[in-house]
């Protein structure tokens, strides 16, 4: 998965930049809210939501969540959704309505504007395998 790589690319860089238990802890709750937003992408996702299961107030979360992935969680959450989107597409299976409401954008507008940014064509010009 997309966290994984990012995990194991900034593993190194991650190591070094851990001074104190507190960010062990904070590493910990992103971990979890990470976790949160890969199980739950296809549901409507509110950062109330992800702060609640990790246990941080919804300001203190979002800082932590950019300053450790380089994302905001929305941003993190449409990475996710995009790349599920995109093997969906890929399948051949699904049309790209049924496409956006299995990862849980009930918006085709938005849908084609998220995916477009994410990959540079539409939805509709997605190769299948």
């Amino acid at each position: 998965s997309r966290y994984s790589t990012w995990t194991l690319s900034g593993s190194a860089s991650r190591s070094a930049a851990i001074r104190a238990g507190e960010e062990d802890h904070r590493w910990e709750e992103v971990r979890q809210a990470v976790r949160y937003l890969e199980e739950h992408y296809s549901d409507k996702v509110a950062i109330a939501d992800v702060a609640a299961r990790v246990g941080l107030s919804e300001p203190y979360l979002c800082q932590v969540f950019k300053a450790d992935t380089g994302l905001s969680i929305l941003t993190y959450l449409n990475e996710i959704r995009m790349t599920k989107a995109y093997e969906l597409l890929s399948s051949g299976k699904y049309l790209v309505k049924q496409a956006a409401l299995e990862v849980g954008i009930h918006d085709p507008f938005y849908f084609n504007r998220l995916f477009r940014k994410r990959f540079g064509i539409a939805p509709k010009n997605v190769k299948t395998n």
